[in-house]
């Protein structure tokens, strides 16, 4: 069945300030009239399509709200169609049943009902299109109206815009040439001024030597003779800082002429001077080598009767001792077998000779006593080593024990005796633990490989679903082509079977063919 628009005005929208109301159309499909009767449709009576687009309607701009409401409420009395009607309608016909295919009496009922109700709703259509028939009208004119006087009073615009853009752009670059001007001006100035020695500090120019100061913005708008002004000043005080510059150098020159002559004047002094030291010198170094010369003869003297006695000289702690035995007795030092007079040194020398024979004796004695107790280190150093503790030069140690060789050497024998059984004892305990000790750490290392085989194994399984994870993700962003392709690699992984029958070569052939021409794009 052939369909037409038709234009529903809406309620008027208001602004803020009250000063233009605005009417809104929307676009109503409705049926055309028809005397058929047709199934109830919803979408029949409105179906909205896309707002149209809101038009300003003007010779309503002074219509006030209550007259437009009572225009709308005239147009909708048209209706004729009552809410309480309607209500009782709906009471009445949502409480009909047709109770089974024997009541022939209430399914005329219903169907008595249902065309009453389905010609309210098409009437309800009809008056709505009557009402509407004017909308579209207003809406089209007033469009065309607006789009005829906008395309008239378009090109006006444009030309007067055009126009006073053109004289804006020249006014700003005739604005723009003088700053440009202004600027280089400045800059060249200020070139100017940095030359004869001026600084910038903040907004001003200054110079120290003529107690100066410029204001940035005075240089830029000071004219020309004024300027130059500035320049000849700076010009003349630059000639006469020449002039005083000259003279300083000058006078420089003549300081420095006079210090070179006083110069050479002390070089030659402290020559002569430098000439008399070493003339000096050389007389009190022959004195001194003749003296040292005799002294070293009576010292190398000395020290041969010393030698005749058993001394040696030991040279790190400038003396003569008897043997080179550390604990020795100081005997002389050098310092006085050279400068004892010749009856000091006869008294040290009985001295010596006596302290000697002493040391001699004091010597041998402790050489047996030695000897002996070094049988006895000996024995119990076996003894200790035989028990299983190590001798590292000091001690005898072994796991919580240390045995000093000071304690070995001074112990008696029940002492020694003593200590060993003390070390026996501890080496029992020891080995006691160590024993206890292995069989925890067997123990621990055990549940380690365990765990660390049972870790091994839920990481192997992580890795294995995370794999399948990330493959599963990543089919599911492959293409159906990416899939095809995939499978055919797969396929043609799997070696051809050596085939008898000329149907199945032919087949199989067709197939790998079809691989490869997909693979080509074929």
């Amino acid at each position: 069945m052939a369909k037409e628009k038709k234009i529903t005005a809406k309620p008027p929208v208001k602004k803020q300030d009250d000063s233009i109301t605005h009417l809104e159309f929307e676009e109503t499909v409705i049926p055309a009239a028809s005397t058929d009767e047709v199934p109830f449709d919803e979408s029949v009576i409105v179906t909205e399509r896309e707002q149209s687009e809101s038009v300003i309607v003007d010779t309503l701009s002074d219509t006030s709200d209550t007259e437009l409401d009572k225009v709308l409420e005239h147009e909708i009395t048209k209706f004729n169609l009552a809410d309480a009607w309607i209500e009782e309608k709906k009471a009445k016909c949502l409480a009909m049943k047709i109770n089974g295919q024997e009541d022939k009496e209430g399914y005329e009922a219903i169907k008595e009902e249902l065309r009453i109700i389905k010609e309210k709703r098409i009437n309800v259509g009809k008056t709505k299109d009557k009402i509407n028939e004017g909308a579209l009208k207003w809406q089209r004119t007033v469009n065309a109206e607006a789009k005829r006087l906008v395309t008239a009073l378009e090109p006006i615009e444009q030309y007067l815009f055009n126009q006073k853009s053109e004289y804006e752009a020249e006014k700003e670059r005739i604005k723009q040439e003088k700053k440009n001007a202004e600027q280089r001006l400045f800059t060249e100035r200020s070139q100017k001024l940095f030359a004869y020695g001026y600084t910038l500090e903040g907004e001003f120019f200054v110079h120290e030597g003529l107690d100066d100061r410029i204001h940035d913005m005075l240089l830029k708008e000071m004219d020309e003779s004024w300027f130059q002004e500035i320049v000849q000043k700076n010009e003349v005080f630059k000639a006469e800082q020449a002039a005083i510059e000259l003279a300083e150098q000058q006078k420089r020159a003549e300081e420095e002429r006079l210090l070179q002559i006083q110069k050479q004047e002390q070089e030659a002094e402290a020559l002569r001077q430098e000439e008399q030291r070493k003339a000096l010198e050389a007389q009190q170094k022959a004195q001194e080598e003749e003296r040292l010369a005799m002294l070293q003869e009576r010292y190398d003297v000395r020290i041969g009767q010393l030698e005749i006695l058993g001394l040696v000289k030991v040279p790190e702690s400038a003396s003569v001792c008897f043997g080179v035995h550390p604990n020795l007795k100081y005997v002389i030092s050098f310092s006085d077998v050279q400068n004892f007079t010749k009856e000091q040194w006869q008294e040290a020398l009985v001295k010596i000779t006596h302290d000697v024979n002493e040391l001699k004796k004091k010597e041998q004695e402790e050489k047996q006593k030695a000897s002996e107790l070094e049988k006895v280190v000996l024995l119990r150093t076996a003894t200790l080593q035989g028990l299983g503790l190590i001798f590292n030069g000091s001690n005898f140690t072994a796991d919580k024990i240390n045995v000093p060789l000071s304690q070995v050497k001074s112990a008696s024998d029940t002492d020694f005796e003593s200590l060993v059984e003390r070390v026996k004892s501890t080496i029992a305990e020891v080995e006691k633990e160590k024993e206890e000790k292995r069989k925890a750490q067997e123990e621990e290392a055990k549940r380690a490989e365990q765990l660390k085989q049972q870790q091994a194994q839920e990481a192997e399984l992580k890795k294995q679903q995370e794999e399948e994870q990330r493959q599963m993700e990543a089919r599911a962003l492959m293409s159906d082509k990416e899939l095809v392709t995939e499978y055919f690699d797969k396929v043609s992984a799997v070696e051809v079977p050596v085939l008898k029958s000329a149907k199945y070569k032919k087949m199989v052939k067709e197939f790998t063919d079809f691989i490869t021409n997909f693979r080509h794009g074929i």
